[in-house]
């Protein structure tokens, strides 16, 4: 997999994460994001849009699979197009 801005080494030092390890990161906050202001908006919205964005540059089927139905989860309204 390739840098995917600050994504490719997490907990992993010098070495590339593999797609599992991305999508395992993302889904934990996409699943528990953290609240950003007083009205108590949080970063789901952020992490959705990164997922989104990274979705086309994994390779293995199950990571990507897992990411889709997280987005799925928590954006019904903006479906994700599994036909790339």
């Amino acid at each position: 997999m390739k840098e995917m801005e600050g994504l490719n080494a997490i907990g992993r030092g010098n070495e590339e994460a593999t797609d599992m390890e991305i999508v395992m990161n993302l889904v934990g906050h996409i699943n528990n994001p953290y609240m950003v202001d007083e009205q108590g908006n949080s970063a789901r919205k952020v992490y959705i849009k990164e997922a989104k964005n990274i979705l086309d540059k994994l390779t293995n089927p199950e990571a990507k699979k897992m990411l889709e139905d997280a987005i799925e989860e928590y954006s019904p309204e903006s479906s994700v197009d599994t036909e790339k």
